[in-house]
């Protein structure tokens, strides 16, 4: 019977869709943590608004990074 290819969606996978939080930053964080994080993003806008700033910020700054790269 061939295997079937289905993905698991990890804490992380979820950090990253939901509010744009790399892997890389967020592997970094135990379970329970993530699990932590998760719940404050959803619960406390001021948490929140501060990752989404970390976020842009990440984002203008890898954006330089490849232009600086060329």
């Amino acid at each position: 019977m061939p295997a079937k290819n289905t993905a698991i969606r990890t804490l992380a996978d979820e950090l990253k869709l939901a509010y744009g939080i790399n892997k890389n930053i967020s592997n970094n964080l135990n379970k329970a943590q993530q699990e932590e994080l998760l719940s404050l993003l959803e619960n406390n806008d001021t948490v929140l608004s501060l990752v989404e700033s970390f976020v842009a910020k990440n984002n203008e700054l890898s954006n330089n990074n490849r232009q600086y790269g060329d």
